[in-house]
Order: structure tokens, then sequence, then C-alpha cells
């Protein structure tokens, strides 16, 4: 009959765990609620850094890589020679991205010509990347927050992706569920009750709880319905619902896509203002129906209470979340659904205290014309 010896072997015999060698650092084995094994990555940013290298005759022309800007929103970034009429192929279920260089550009030029269309697609508000070069021909670009590393797919050059967790995690249970939150610790100093289960204590931000693993999570929720029909050239912010109860894209935002607005709009199309610091944006779904391709944004927007100097006539805004829909009719309905967010520069993952939220509309054709119902999903 056979022995398992496995349990006497010395340490420097036994494997490390499955997959071990490629999990990220700041990760943790578990078995997921589907029962597969696999290694949870602790919430990170992720920047990439590209070490090019100088065209020579044309030969870049539509070679590229692949940028996974987040789990919705991926790239792919070629090159584009001038002069070389050859037609780039693209990749089904990516966003293009068109880098122009010249033949025989160094590799200095290359890397510029990443960034000047990395910047493009910032300003745009395509995707928030913040973009670097060194003059030496090496591009650095972050933005990219819990997705896969940036990956060649046949330039040649040499990528480099950096993890860095970020904020106080913890490991959680949703509904079976596993995955890493950010925690704010609370500002209490220190705090005891005594019940049927025992004594619980909170001290310097750390609460021990008998009988229970973890703390619970608020959530609040918010619906609104709401209609709109707007034209070609301006971004329209969803107005406070009039007499009617009805909400309407009414708010001239201004040529779209906008940055920046001014505090009246801010106060005319708020459909939503923050209680609290700490609050997090933690889902956006909804249906809209109609005619013409429309481009909804959330906006966040903050103005600083109170005041302090000057009246400011403009304040910045932060697109943390963009759909593009083209409508098939007032019959079929289309879905969307959002789970993860952008932060912008200057704006914290976390909203301030009046900090409020703005849902945007503008169109990419001549007029559009829909209805739209959506759930906005906040974590307290």
């Amino acid at each position: 009959m056979a022995t398992n010896f496995h349990s006497d072997l010395p340490n420097d015999q036994i494997h490390a765990p499955k997959d071990f060698s490629v999990a990220s650092n700041s990760s943790v084995l578990v078995k997921s609620d589907s029962g597969d094994l696999q290694w949870e990555a602790s919430l990170f940013n992720l920047s990439t850094t590209v070490i090019c290298g100088a065209d020579v005759a044309g030969v870049l022309h539509n070679s590229f890589f692949h940028i996974f800007f987040s789990k919705t929103l991926s790239i792919e970034a070629h090159f584009s020679v001038t002069g070389d009429a050859t037609a780039f192929v693209p990749t089904t279920g990516f966003t293009q991205a068109a880098i122009t260089i010249a033949a025989n550009d160094t590799a200095i030029q290359v890397a510029d010509a990443i960034k000047v269309e990395l910047d493009r697609l910032a300003s745009s508000a395509v995707a928030a990347f913040v973009t670097t070069v060194n003059g030496s021909g090496q591009c650095t670009f972050s933005g990219m927050q819990n997705t896969n590393d940036t990956v060649d797919m046949g330039t040649g050059f040499v990528y480099g992706n950096t993890r860095t967790p970020y904020g106080n995690q913890s490991l959680v249970s949703n509904v079976g569920v596993l995955s890493w939150e950010e925690k704010t610790d609370p500002a209490v100093t220190s705090l005891t009750t005594t019940g049927t289960s025992g004594v619980s204590t909170l001290s310097a931000g750390v609460l021990n709880v008998p009988n229970y693993t973890s703390l619970p999570v608020s959530y609040l929720s918010q619906n609104i319905e709401g209609f709109g029909d707007i034209e070609l050239g301006s971004e329209y912010g969803m107005s406070n619902a009039q007499y009617n109860a009805e909400h309407k894209f009414t708010v001239n935002l201004g040529t779209s896509p906008v940055s920046d607005i001014s505090p009246k709009f801010m106060l005319y199309s708020s459909i939503w203002s923050s209680p609290m610091s700490g609050t997090q944006l933690s889902g956006w779904n909804g249906w809209i129906s109609g005619t013409g391709t429309v481009v909804l944004s959330l906006l966040r927007a903050t103005l600083t209470c109170p005041i302090v100097g000057a009246y400011p006539s403009t304040i910045p805004v932060c697109r943390v979340a963009q759909e593009t829909v083209t409508l098939l009719g007032n019959n079929s309905p289309i879905c969307f659904n959002h789970s993860s967010f952008l932060t912008c520069e200057g704006f914290a993952q976390d909203f301030d205290v009046n900090e409020t939220l703005i849902l945007s509309a503008y169109c990419t054709s001549e007029t559009a014309s829909f209805n739209i119902n959506f759930n906005i999903l906040f974590k307290i």
C-alpha cells in the first residue's frame, strides 16, 4: 500500500503554492466563490516605462503595444510612419491610438511621439494618462489602476511595469466574493462598549470586535430618470427636476467635451452633493433609449467651501466615467454598467464635503433625443 511522505518533507523540498512566481506583490491565495484557486491582488496604481528604439527606414510602421487602462478600457497604440500607406488592422475590442512618427526617427523622437498621443487621449477625456519623457528615449505613463500590465505586441522595445498598492486596504467578502477594498481609519481615539458577546474596543483607529471578522460597509443608492433633446457641439448637464419633477439635459456646460464649468452651472446641474468626506463612487448603471449617438459622462466638480479669496469664474471638472451609446430607438433601450472610475489630477479618490456629481451628455451626430433611467451607488 502506498505511503504519503509529503508531510515529512523538509522545507527546501516543498514547492511554492500554485502560480506563486507570477503572482503580484501584496496578493493572497484564495479559493474564489466559483471554487477556483486564484491570487487576489491588492488595489494598485500601475505605471509603465518604455525604453524606445529608433526607427530604421519605417520598420516601426504598424507595430503596436497594448495598454490596459482599466477593466473596461483597453488601448491599442500603433505606430504610423509618415508616407507609408499600408493600413493598420485593429484588434476588436481595443480603442485605437495612432502614434505618428517619421522614417528614421531617433529613440528620443519616438518617445516624444508616444507622449503626444497619450496626452491627446488625456485632453480628450478618453483616458487620464500622466506621461513624461526623460530626453534619452524613455517614456513613462501612469493613471492605470487595478488592471493588466502593458504588453508589447511587436515593437521590440523594453517595457517595465510597476504596481504600487495605495491606501489602507482590507480583504473583504461581499456576498461570498472576496476582494480588496480601501478602508478609512476612524477618527476616534478610544471607545469601549460592553454587550452579551463581550467587550468591543476601538483605540487609535483599530477596532477589535468579538465574533465579527470585519466592519460592515454602508452604501447609498440614488435613482434618477430624465430625458434630453440636444444638438451637436455642446455638452449639456442634467438640470435639477422642474415643477413636473422631470430632469432634463438643458444646462449648456460649454463646447464638448468640457474640462471646466462655471460655479453657476455646477449648482444648476448637480444631481448629488457629498454629505461627508470619505464617500466613494461605487457604481453607475442604467438604461437609455432614443435616436442618435450619445456620449454620457459622470463629472465631479468641487468648489472650496467657504470661498477663500476671489470668487472663481470657472472650476475644473473630473470626467470619472464615460459611456458612448449609439441608440436604436425608443423601443430598444441599451444598458450600461460601470463599477470602476477614474481619478483626475487635483481630485482625491474620495469625495470632499459638498463636492458635486454631474451627469452630462453630448452627441456625435447632428442631434440626439433620448430617455434615460439610471442608478448611482455610493460607498460611505
